[in-house]
């Protein structure tokens, strides 16, 4: 399976376009957690781990 990640945000959010790939990069460099995200079956699952990897 591939990730595929799409970025919104409201023009206010300067720069949050800039530092939002940095940090999903930075995550993905752990196999567990891509490989956790790949069985992942539903949006909201999804997101609440990826918020959730915000620890690592």
């Amino acid at each position: 399976m591939t990730l595929f990640f799409l970025l919104l945000g409201p023009q206010s959010a300067v720069g949050a376009h800039v530092r939002a790939p940095g940090r999903i990069s930075r995550f993905l460099h752990h196999e567990s957690l891509r490989h956790e995200l790949n069985r992942i079956t539903t949006p909201a699952d999804f997101f609440d781990r990826l918020v959730g990897a915000e620890v690592l």
